[in-house]
């Protein structure tokens, strides 16, 4: 059990994964998603990729350059790989403004995002992307959802709702046979974030209460897919940034220092060859290292 300030997080045996204790309801999400959330984005508070991206001018088109070519495109080539031939449909769950809708529609696939919050469906729309304001739920019960998709993407989402595991098992049901499934949570608890804490004496920074409802790491991110009746293709972590930390630059104490470091790391990672890169991203599982993880899984038949 962890506490911080008075947020609890304890590591639940049955759900097999880190979550809040206890948990908030859906009121209290609701009221928080309306009243704070997007603020807390522009402030730098919550999802710096969002923050930068909702941005203008340089910063914004640096980030989505720097997506494009690591984050979706690691996404699209395992999705090349393992997806069964034909299957070039795919759902974005949690789709934001669309940036993935938009990658994955160039490199050919019909792509077509689910989005909750009318704002960032509104400015996907601004920009000629295939955004949809709808829950998976509620696209699944309309007249929109006629084809099985081969694909389905969900960046970022499971740390927030309230059961991961349904969340999932409706995703498998939604799918296409021996469809695939990209799943992205933050990577929690991590032994780089312990080593980090433990040389600079920070609280758990990690915790952001009470939106992040789960906390997961390679291995319970794993547990739960599978759980859902998904078959592990592959797993990576993206750039462990908690190594700045470990090198002197203090970007939990001193903010400022976090543009530097993200800037550092882009720079990195677009002049590394893609094929090194994504072998050093795959090393990381292992060691248990790496900001977010990734997992590729396909969904098997019903038992």
């Amino acid at each position: 059990m962890t506490d911080v300030g008075r947020a609890t997080v304890i590591d639940d045996p049955i759900r097999g994964y880190r979550h809040l204790d206890p948990l908030p309801s859906d009121a209290e999400l609701d009221e928080f998603y309306q009243s704070a959330y997007l603020d807390m984005i522009r402030s730098g508070q919550r999802f710096p990729e969002s923050r930068r991206l909702l941005s203008v001018g340089d910063e914004a088109d640096s980030e989505r350059a720097w997506l494009r070519a690591t984050l979706h495109a690691d996404v699209l080539d395992a999705l090349a790989r393992h997806a069964p031939d034909g299957y070039r449909s795919i759902v974005d769950v949690g789709a934001g403004i669309g940036e993935f809708v938009a990658s994955a529609a160039e490199a050919g696939w019909a792509a077509v995002g689910l989005e909750p919050s009318r704002e960032a469906v509104d400015i996907a729309e601004a920009k000629g992307r295939a955004v949809v304001c709808a829950t998976l739920e509620q696209y699944l019960g309309s007249d929109r959802h006629n084809v099985r998709p081969g694909a389905a993407v969900t960046t970022n989402v499971l740390e927030h709702v309230l059961d991961p595991a349904a969340l999932l098992r409706a995703i498998h049901g939604m799918l296409a046979p021996d469809g695939l499934v990209v799943v992205r949570v933050p990577n929690d608890f991590n032994p780089l974030q312990a080593m980090a804490q433990a040389a600079l004496g920070h609280d758990s920074w990690w915790i952001a209460a009470p939106d992040h409802v789960n906390y997961f790491d390679h291995a319970s991110l794993r547990r739960v897919v599978e759980a859902a009746g998904f078959e592990t293709v592959d797993q990576w972590g993206d750039f462990p940034m908690e190594l700045f930390l470990l090198m002197g630059d203090d970007y939990i104490a001193d903010r400022g220092l976090g543009a530097a470091c993200h800037a550092r790391r882009q720079r990195l990672e677009l002049r590394l060859d893609p094929d090194a890169r994504r072998a050093f991203a795959r090393s990381l599982v292992p060691l248990g290292w790496g900001r977010n993880s990734i997992i590729v899984a396909r969904a098997r038949p019903p038992a």
